[in-house]
């Protein structure tokens, strides 16, 4: 990300205690006034329960109608 100078999106999969969470997170360089490069922010967030929406969705069997 830091080489590219630009945003970086991915999936991330972690297990906890109370089991596996999926987080969509976005990495991006942080410039200062001059526009130098100073730091790396980021965000994560949980998308677990849309992960969980669609995988029901596409396990539902499909009716043919005519």
């Amino acid at each position: 990300m830091l080489s590219r100078g630009a945003p970086l999106q991915f999936e991330e999969s972690a297990r906890y205690v109370e089991g596996e969470r999926v987080s969509v997170v976005v990495k991006f360089p942080v410039p200062d006034a001059s526009g130098a490069v100073t730091g790396v922010g980021g965000v994560a967030t949980d998308i677990t329960d849309q992960k969980n929406s669609e995988a029901a969705l596409r396990a539902r069997p499909t009716t043919c109608r005519r």
